[in-house]
């Protein structure tokens, strides 16, 4: 087997290079992550005032007790779920 050799400034040129990558890949891989759970708190938050809006229809008898039930509910599922993917990111990060 025939070997290789390089240029000791060339190799560290390219280790630096490397390195960098790597770098840059995690930081992009932080950033994916943060912008992931934003992107989850903010649906979470749109759900909440879709409950609220829903309670002052309801309240204000826009709506029927039937049609409230089911959309809260349908709601509070959402929620639900998506605690559990932001609780299920901070897992695999840690």
């Amino acid at each position: 087997m025939s070997q290789i050799r390089f240029r000791a400034d060339n190799a560290h040129e390219r280790v630096l290079s490397i390195i960098s990558e790597i770098n840059f890949s995690k930081n992009a891989k932080e950033t994916a992550k943060k912008n992931s759970e934003e992107a989850i708190n903010q649906e979470i938050s749109h759900y909440q005032k879709r409950m609220i809006n829903l309670q002052d229809d309801y309240a204000n008898g826009k709506i029927s007790l039937e049609d409230y039930d089911t959309s809260i509910e349908r709601y509070r599922q959402k929620v639900r779920a998506l605690q559990l993917e932001t609780k299920d990111q901070v897992t695999q990060t840690d």
